[in-house]
């Protein structure tokens, strides 16, 4: 099996938009990887495949349905219903990092103004947070980066807030 970022067709094995694994769209994964391997391949969006493995290896007797969140660098989730991946309509039932923010005009990697993700995901905390970075507007975050922006990292960004750095929690 194969998960991959972005928006997959489950069906046909095709990687629709990776969001920049590829520059190319509708790249012809299990085609490709079929060609090369001697056995069945399957090509899912990674975190629909997440949400399959919490509910196969989850430590509840049976999950029969949920919406299952993944916020790191990005903001992906999954809809699980009865036991199965939902993939809806175009595969972009749960493409919450894509949904419009009212009065946000940030331009998201999917080419779109005022996602979810220009604000909320981890790349875009980072991205503030580093735009801010001093001595005297964030020092718990600048102490714990040894002065330096590129050594901001969503771990130290959150100690430092933690810490009470009023600059990191903004």
């Amino acid at each position: 099996g194969v998960a991959v970022r972005g928006t997959v067709d489950p069906e046909l094995g095709v990687s629709q938009n990776s969001y920049g694994i590829w520059e190319e769209t509708n790249v012809p994964v299990r085609a490709l990887l079929g060609a090369l391997l001697p056995f069945p391949v399957s090509v899912d969006n990674n975190v629909r495949s997440l949400a399959n493995a919490e509910q196969f290896l989850s430590q509840y007797a049976s999950i029969e349905s949920m919406l299952f969140v993944r916020c790191e660098y990005g903001i992906g989730a999954a809809i699980t219903l009865e036991h199965h991946a939902y993939a809806g309509y175009q595969n972009r039932s749960a493409e919450l990092g894509h949904i419009h923010v009212a009065g946000q005009k940030l331009l998201c990697r999917c080419g779109q103004r005022g996602c979810l993700e220009t604000i909320a995901s981890g790349n875009a905390m980072l991205t503030r947070a580093r735009a801010v970075f001093s001595a005297k507007e964030t020092p718990v975050l600048y102490a714990l980066a040894g002065g330096s922006a590129e050594n901001v990292t969503l771990g130290s960004l959150l100690d430092a807030a933690r810490r009470g750095d009023a600059g990191a929690g903004r």
